[in-house]
């Protein structure tokens, strides 16, 4: 009697066991839906965020924010804001630039630079981790054209933490101005 009593006990926890493995199972084999359209509406709801932000820092105490500025052929600047040397692990992370003005009005009659909002591609920035083949990239670039030889952005960087149980997000303010590349020093050669 015992014997089948305890039998009973062992074979009721191997079917919760059980029951538990499969649902979990299940919920790793559940795919997130990313449509188009919900990338659209991702980029607008970041793109509400800065414009109802009134708070910006000039740097980050998560990662290193830089901006280049080059002069095009056609005499419009390309700007480049790069993120990298994460100090977390910053999974899924997705930036927004949104340009001003001199009056301070946001540009966003036109779409602003972004990474990992509109397209599939996904970033995740983890220290002294890089392989790009395995979506660990040294860092995340995003690229604009201005007409102006200055442009200030606000940024918006979103990344979520390892457990991927809460999104964190960081409003920035980068101004980037471009300068004349130094010229090449001269060869000094001596006369033969």
């Amino acid at each position: 009697m015992r014997m089948k009593s305890m039998m009973r006990k062992v074979i009721t926890v191997f079917t919760v066991l059980g029951m538990i493995l499969v649902s979990l199972t299940g919920c790793s084999n559940v795919k997130e839906i990313d449509t188009a359209e919900e990338r659209v509406i991702r980029y607008e709801s970041f793109l509400s965020a800065i414009e109802a932000n009134d708070s910006f820092v000039y740097t980050s105490n998560y990662f290193d924010m830089e901006g280049i500025m080059n002069l095009n052929a056609d005499g419009t600047y390309r700007y480049d804001v790069v993120i990298e040397n994460p100090r977390i692990a910053m999974y899924d992370v997705q930036v927004l630039c949104v340009p001003r003005d001199a009056t301070g009005t946001l540009q966003t009659k036109d779409l602003c630079p972004s990474a990992g909002i509109l397209e599939e591609a996904s970033y995740n920035l983890v220290p002294n981790q890089i392989n790009k083949d395995k979506g660990y990239p040294a860092g995340v670039i995003v690229s604009g054209v201005t007409k102006e030889d200055t442009v200030t952005l606000e940024v918006l960087v979103v990344w979520n933490g390892y457990a991927r149980l809460a999104e964190n997000r960081q409003f920035l303010e980068l101004t980037i101005k471009y300068t004349e590349p130094e010229p090449e020093p001269a060869e000094s050669g001596t006369g033969a």
